[in-house]
C-alpha cells in the first residue's frame, strides 16, 4: 500500500481503493487525535466556528487531502470543511452495504498470490481482506447468495 508523501504524516497509508480504505480511516483518525484535530471531523458542525476552529479545520483538511490518491480529489471539490471531506470519503467506501459485500466477496474469490510480494505483504493483505469480510458479512451470508 502506498504511503502519503507529506513529511509530517509519512506514516499514513494513502487512500487509493477499497483495499486501503480501512487502514487509511484508522490511521487518519489516530493522526487527527494526536494533533488535537479529531473534534473537527467528529462533531456535527456544532463547534464554535471561530479563528481557532478555522485554523484546526484547515490543518485537518491538509492532512486529509495529502493522504488520498488524486482520483479522489474530484469528490471533495464541493466540500466546505474537513468533516465534509472525511464524511464524503467514508461514504464512497462505506456506501451501499450490499455493494460492499459483493465487492469484498469478488476480491476474495479473485485474490491470488503475487510473486512480487514478500510473505509479510501477502499475509497483511489476507488479514486486511479477512477483517473486511468479518466486518461486512453476517453469519448467514452464504444462504443469501
Amino acid at each position: 500500500m502506498a504511503r502519503s508523501g507529506n513529511s509530517n504524516e509519512d506514516h499514513i497509508t494513502r487512500l487509493v481503493d477499497n483495499e486501503s480504505y480501512n487502514i487509511w480511516k484508522f490511521e487518519i483518525k489516530i493522526i487527527l487525535k494526536a494533533k488535537g484535530l479529531f473534534e473537527i471531523i467528529a462533531s456535527n458542525n456544532e463547534l464554535k466556528k471561530d479563528g481557532d476552529w478555522e485554523r484546526k479545520d484547515a490543518q485537518a483538511q491538509a492532512i486529509i487531502i495529502t493522504s488520498i490518491d488524486k482520483k479522489h480529489v474530484q469528490h471533495l471539490l464541493n466540500c466546505e470543511n474537513a468533516k465534509d471531506m472525511f464524511d464524503n470519503l467514508c461514504s464512497l467506501y462505506d456506501g451501499s452495504e450490499e455493494r460492499n459485500k459483493c465487492q469484498i466477496l469478488q476480491e476474495f474469490f479473485n485474490y491470488k498470490y503475487r510473486p512480487s510480494h514478500n510473505i509479510n505483504e501477502y499475509l497483511s493483505e489476507i488479514e486486511n481482506l479477512t477483517f473486511r469480510l468479518k466486518k461486512n458479512l453476517d453469519k448467514n451470508w452464504m444462504t443469501k447468495l
